[in-house]
């Protein structure tokens, strides 16, 4: 089968692979550059909020987690604990590809690195996808004389892909190595369909590092993979058995601890507020014993569910490359119960970025057609794709900023005080909002939930806490965190390092001999 590069090759219109045509045109030279650069623009204005955000102090224990992790490996401990969660950094997702994140830390040690790694990978994606769907339109409508349909799809999948919001929240919500997951999924998609498995398989190595979650993607590409290639079935059921084969031994390496198959506990028992043991077979046979369980959910989310898929096109659901990775990464987000997973952009991002091109795959197929009622359809189809992008846009783009930078100027310049005076060695305590950027230490623990017990490991512990409801991401409600503050207030030794603008930082050096600190 020739390559879709190479002179003389179109798309096959059931699959979108290639046969044997020829090349009867071409793209504009403009086009690519136009694109290209209103990326590079959406980049520079990703990574000038990403630094916002950092000097701002809005950044969680997700982030924080992240960033202890890289600390300690460039301190020489290449099996970190997160004292964030209470396990192994690597119980976290099975995340390998934080050692190579850790040495380009160890040359750049500032946090922005995280988050500016963030941005490239995301963009990058979004890069990867829209010179895809270049490649897909290069081979378009081959026996068409309409030379604007090409460019018109090419700029309209990149304004769905500039226009939707859930990027934004991925790439202002800490630092997720799903992101990078994203980045390395696309390519092998995009590989796949070049017939470049030699270079599929080394962008699915980088995949299965970035967690188990990249498994499940890799699953959901060996379900395309087995529509559109029934003849060589071998690179599909490679694709599951791979995929599912590195989430089981994630799970063997001790990635159940940072488990959230619980979150599909219902799913066995029928009620929500009872757990249960889930494994991947017993979650199967539940849902086939019980469809009920799950229709139900899927239709009391569905307009979250449909919001979600605005960015793939909609058609990205019945297009073969993408149906696979679309189906599994919305469907696993919707069915969990805690809704967070289907609203946090991150979670969701490979369904986006692989979604948008099966789309312009639908569509180019529809477009290429002599019957002129599918022609009608595509136009009909690609402007209501990109009108429906665009309003979304303009809606929900906006909002992001607000929602994920809420720390204010005076308050990041009382928490950085509080920050320069905190030596490495010690131990922080602090409100879940603003916890990232202290956790470049051994001993780093979240305030919330009170009441709690935190241990005591240094000799001096600092206490961050914000009494402000609007103040940081999932902060402490005021009331309780007032009680924090009566409480510390009257331990022996407490001392305030820094406090102004409803920002109060205390330290304390704890007795000796006491071990634990237990907050009321």
């Amino acid at each position: 089968m020739a390559d879709p590069g190479t002179r003389g090759a179109i798309l096959s219109p059931v699959t979108g692979m290639v046969e044997s045509g020829q090349d009867k045109g071409a793209l504009p030279r403009w086009l690519w550059l136009t694109v290209a650069t209103a990326f590079a623009i959406q980049f520079i204005v990703i990574a000038v909020f990403s630094a916002h955000e950092y000097a701002r102090f809005d950044l969680s224990i997700d982030f924080g987690n992240s960033y202890q992790a890289v600390w300690l490996i460039t301190h020489g401990d290449f099996n970190p604990w997160s004292t964030l969660h209470g396990y192994r950094f690597l119980d976290d997702h099975f995340a390998l590809i934080i050692y190579p994140i850790a040495l380009l830390y160890w040359i750049y040690p500032h946090g922005t690195l995280l988050l500016w790694l963030q941005d490239v990978a995301g963009v990058a994606a979004e890069l990867v996808a829209a010179r895809w769907i270049l490649e897909i339109c290069r081979k378009r409508l081959l026996s068409s004389r309409k030379d604007w349909v090409g460019p018109a799809i090419v700029v309209g999948a990149s304004v769905v892909m500039l226009a939707n919001p859930w990027f934004y929240e991925a790439m202002l919500f800490d630092f997720h190595t799903h992101v990078l997951a994203t980045l390395f999924l696309v390519l092998t998609v995009r590989a796949a369909w070049h017939n470049r498995f030699a270079w599929a398989g080394v962008w699915t190595v980088l995949l299965l590092s970035c967690g188990d979650f990249g498994g499940l993607y890799l699953c959901g590409l060996g379900v395309s993979l087995l529509i559109v290639m029934p003849r060589r079935w071998w690179w599909g059921v490679g694709g599951l058995v791979v995929g599912f084969g590195w989430i089981r031994l994630a799970d063997i390496m001790g990635v159940g601890n940072n488990s959230f198959m619980t979150g599909y506990a219902y799913l066995q028992t029928g009620n929500a507020a009872v757990g249960a043991n889930v494994t991947f077979a017993s979650l199967a046979r539940a849902m086939v014993a019980h469809p009920q369980r799950w229709l139900r959910v899927l239709w009391e989310r569905k307009a979250v569910i449909y919001e979600n898929l605005i960015p793939t096109g909609v058609l990205a659901v019945v297009s073969p490359w993408s149906v696979g990775t679309t189906l599994v990464v919305i469907v696993s987000s919707a069915l969990i119960f805690p809704l967070v997973f289907l609203q946090s952009g991150f979670q969701n991002l490979p369904a986006y970025i692989v979604g948008i091109c099966g789309t312009v795959l639908a569509l180019s197929w529809l477009a290429r057609s002599r019957d002129r009622r599918k022609q009608l359809a595509a136009l009909c189809l690609g402007l209501v794709i990109v009108s429906q992008s665009i309003i979304y846009g303009i809606v929900h783009v906006p909002k992001v900023p607000s929602q994920w930078i809420t720390v204010s100027a005076v308050q990041a310049t009382v928490l950085k005080e509080a920050l320069d005076k905190t030596p490495s060695s010690a131990e922080v305590v602090a409100d879940w909002g603003v916890i990232g950027r202290f956790s470049a230490r051994r001993w780093v623990y979240n305030l919330n939930p009170i009441p709690g017990t935190i241990p005591l490991n240094a000799a001096t512990v600092e206490f961050i806490v914000i009494p402000h409801q609007s103040t940081g991401n999932e902060p402490l409600p005021e009331p309780v965190a007032d009680g924090v503050i009566d409480y510390l207030r009257i331990q022996p030794g407490m001392k305030p390092l820094a406090i102004g603008h409803g920002i109060y930082v205390y330290s304390w050096h704890p007795p000796k001999g006491q071990r634990v600190i237990n907050i009321p």
